[in-house]
């Protein structure tokens, strides 16, 4: 099992302006930046690419191997194996 979340093509950032203390989220600088990272998002299928930033390791998994994936897009999981489906 391995985390395979896709937040490079689904991850909107948080408005501009918002205030939430001690979150480690980052906010769009300005609503420009925010219409922008808004227009170019994607929604979430299984099949789009795991983030990049996650390693190879996932991504490899996904190609390579049949699997199980989770639903959810900043989350998900990828498992692999004979227990994958249950």
């Amino acid at each position: 099992m391995m985390i395979s979340g896709t937040w490079d093509l689904t991850g909107v950032p948080a408005l501009p302006g918002l205030v939430r203390p001690h979150n480690a989220y980052y906010n769009a600088d300005t609503w420009a930046a925010f219409d922008d990272a808004l227009g170019s998002a994607v929604p979430f299928t299984s099949g789009l690419p795991v983030d990049s930033w996650l390693g190879r390791v996932s991504e490899t998994m996904r190609l390579g191997f049949a699997h199980e994936r989770s639903t959810h897009p900043l989350f998900s999981f990828l498992a692999v194996g004979p227990m994958r489906d249950g």
